[in-house]
């Protein structure tokens, strides 16, 4: 709620993704009574995203991209609480990120607690500090558009309650709560469905690993996913289609809104060919103007090449900090340590070697988290291949791709990592003490 271990600088708290939640912040101050309670875009688009509207509908248009399940719910919330109470939209809207802030820290201190009762008390503590300490999660945290809870609960549904040994009916019951989970994120926005299905698998793989389960057990649980996120998926459409027909008025430009929205996050990418240098620029001057002395980025730019913007896209997803840590180094070294780039590579060592590090006790389960985490990697790359303009745009985004749960079973490892290296230290230490 309050950034308190500086995961992010105070400008970044403050300001990070106000044009996304000025979407729900507008719908609130309007009450949902503008374009059949759709969330609310204002217009022009570079417009302050905090200036006030007189709720006329002359300067602001529906967001129709999604349902807009979040919108409804804090505007719902604003009638039944504040109304009553006098309580001005803009107390409203803090006290809203405030209890979103909340549930989010509910969320990943649900996470923990599943580590510490998995693996033990060392890794839940260095998995809940790097959480602490992750500029994404605390940046998405209170943030009323991306509805962090939801972007989490899924994951910890599955760690908790996948069990394929269960019976019919609790298998069945299972199944359908993950659906209905997928299906409430999917109307919060069709951003991340790649990402958040293989989540989903990546969390059911661990469980199935740690069981010894066969190939065809695990090709079971990841067709059965698919299929309850696609059938969530399919439902959130049809709500969609039928929320805005009371705009549009009719079906087919219901599904042509949608159609061309997602046409725009994926294959139209030659007017985005600009955004990956900007992005790059934004997040690492230092190694963007190192870098610019070797290619030219203007020239590249003003090429209008789309595998140059691709790659440029790439190295930016690749320099995002999956942490931020408390001591600062020189620029752009700061920057590179606490990179994807690094955490990655860190992992990697740590699998290669994991013969010298990993205790006997811990191998299976060691195994059980690397396999996760590569199957969260993949998730995380889906997106970027699957909405690849998107990816081109929103990279200060899609960041938060990293935990979803890459970094998260990443952090677990890190921590058996420490771990291990104490253990090992207190052996010799007490062994030249014999001696």
């Amino acid at each position: 709620m309050f950034n308190v271990f500086g995961a992010v600088t105070p400008e970044e708290f403050t300001q990070n993704y106000k044009d996304s939640e000025a979407l729900i912040v507008n719908q609130v101050r309007c009450e949902g009574r503008l374009f059949s309670n759709q969330l609310l875009e204002q217009k022009p688009s570079h417009a302050v995203p905090e200036a006030p509207s007189d709720c006329s509908g002359a300067d602001l248009k529906p967001y129709s991209s999604q349902f807009g399940l979040q919108g409804k719910i804090y505007t719902a919330g604003y009638d039944l609480i504040s109304k009553p109470l006098h309580i001005s939209p803009a107390a409203y809207i803090v006290g809203a990120q405030a209890l979103t802030a909340l549930m989010s820290a509910v969320v990943l201190a649900l996470f923990v607690l599943w580590v510490r009762s998995r693996v033990g008390s060392v890794s839940s503590i260095s998995t809940g500090l790097f959480i602490a300490i992750s500029p994404m999660l605390v940046g998405f945290g209170r943030n009323l558009y991306w509805a962090m809870p939801l972007l989490v609960l899924p994951l910890i549904y599955v760690l908790y309650f996948y069990n394929q040994k269960a019976s019919k009916n609790r298998t069945i019951i299972f199944w359908i709560g993950l659906g209905a989970l997928l299906y409430l994120r999917y109307l919060c926005g069709y951003e991340y469905i790649t990402t958040l299905t293989i989540m989903a698998v990546a969390a059911a793989s661990y469980s199935l690993f740690m069981r010894r389960a066969t190939l065809g057990q695990h090709l079971r649980a990841v067709l059965t996913v698919g299929l309850v996120s696609g059938a969530a998926f399919c439902l959130a459409i049809v709500t969609h289609v039928a929320s805005l027909n009371a705009y549009t008025g009719t079906t087919d430009r219901s599904v042509e809104i949608i159609m061309q929205r997602a046409k725009e996050r994926t294959i139209n990418s030659e007017e985005y060919i600009k955004y990956p240098y900007l992005n790059l620029k934004g997040l690492a001057a230092s190694h963007y103007a190192i870098t610019d002395t070797y290619v030219d980025y203007e020239e590249r730019m003003e090429s209008g090449s789309t595998v140059w913007a691709g790659m440029v896209a790439l190295s930016t997803y690749a320099l995002l900090p999956v942490i931020h840590m408390p001591v600062s180094f020189p620029s752009p070294f700061n920057l590179y340590i606490q990179s994807l780039l690094a955490f990655g590579s860190i992992l990697l060592l740590m699998y290669i070697r994991r013969d010298k590090w990993v205790e006997k006790r811990h191998t299976n389960q060691v195994r059980a988290l690397f396999l996760s985490a590569f199957i969260g990697f993949l998730g995380y790359a889906s997106w970027l291949v699957m909405a690849y303009s998107h990816s081109l745009v929103h990279a200060h985004i899609n960041g938060v791709l990293m935990y979803l749960p890459f970094a998260l079973f990443g952090y677990i490892l890190i921590g058996l990592y420490a771990e291990s290296l104490y253990n090992s230290f207190i052996k010799k230490h007490k062994k030249n003490e014999t001696i």
